[in-house]
């Protein structure tokens, strides 16, 4: 097995600790890998080296280096038109909403009975960008200088905002699954075993946004009803790790090789 992981060519500190935790994992499995910076995926680069089986990458903002690899024939996990679509906040809950697995998405004002709603732009990253609206004049000053695809309407519902499950799935298995909830004024992580709802709507989640794997945020609606919050490509692998004691690279390892 001959595997390339791309990364973004940043100083940040923790993510280059993210970096250092897959690199030092692939090294104890002894198999043949490829870190690659995306600033090095070239075509000529392409063109010189032999053609891995496939390509992992670990970051968001890569599109034009997976479309650079498809282009070549190159198996990108996810490929670029599903993580295109995951990258953008919309569209993969205007799919969820679909399905009953977020809170119900209004396509236009006029389908709004009652405030306050919720407003999210299209690049929100869980709470910044993210608005609770208590009228129509709120609205408007909020959207009036963006287009209908830059934002998404979607009803107020009241959620257990100190607890959050976090699942990661690969190729329709659960890795690994944990909970941050805060308690007592301090934020507490630890494992959490899923119930079967949780398990089913995780995993149908992954399966409508044609994912081979993915991070799924679970909130919770008045307590006890599991809403899909939001999905990710990009899991925090330390965090993990040092929650559920589940090195998330070696279990795809091993699933890679059944």
């Amino acid at each position: 097995m001959n595997i390339w992981i791309i990364f973004d060519n940043s100083n940040n500190q923790n993510y280059l600790k993210q970096i250092n935790f897959i690199d030092n994992s692939l090294k104890k499995l002894n198999i043949d890998y490829k870190l690659i910076k995306n600033t090095d995926i070239t075509q000529k680069y392409i063109n010189i080296n032999k053609k891995p089986s496939k390509v992992f990458y670990y970051s968001t903002n890569l599109l034009e280096k997976i479309k650079l690899l498809e282009n070549n024939n190159i198996k990108v996990i996810n490929n670029y038109n599903n993580t295109s679509l995951v990258n953008n906040k919309i569209s993969q809950l205007e799919i969820l909403s679909k399905h009953n697995l977020t809170p119900k998405i209004y396509l236009n004002i006029n389908e709004i009975t009652k405030y306050p709603i919720i407003l999210k732009y299209k690049n929100s990253i869980l709470s910044n960008g993210v608005f609770i609206i208590n009228n129509e004049d709120e609205l408007l000053s909020k959207t009036s200088n963006y287009n209908k695809e830059d934002y998404i309407l979607q009803e107020f519902f009241n959620y257990k905002p100190d607890l959050i499950l976090k699942v990661f799935i690969y190729n329709n298995n659960i890795i690994s699954s944990y909970k941050k909830e805060e308690i007592n004024g301090f934020i507490s992580s630890s494992t959490h075993q899923l119930t079967e709802y949780e398990r089913n709507i995780a995993l149908k989640a992954i399966k409508l946004l044609n994912l081979e794997y993915g991070s799924v945020d679970i909130i919770y609606k008045d307590v006890l009803k599991p809403y899909i919050c939001e999905v990710n490509t990009v899991p925090n692998i330390i965090n993990i790790y040092n929650i559920t004691n589940i090195n998330i690279i070696n279990e795809i390892y091993k699933l890679n090789k059944s």
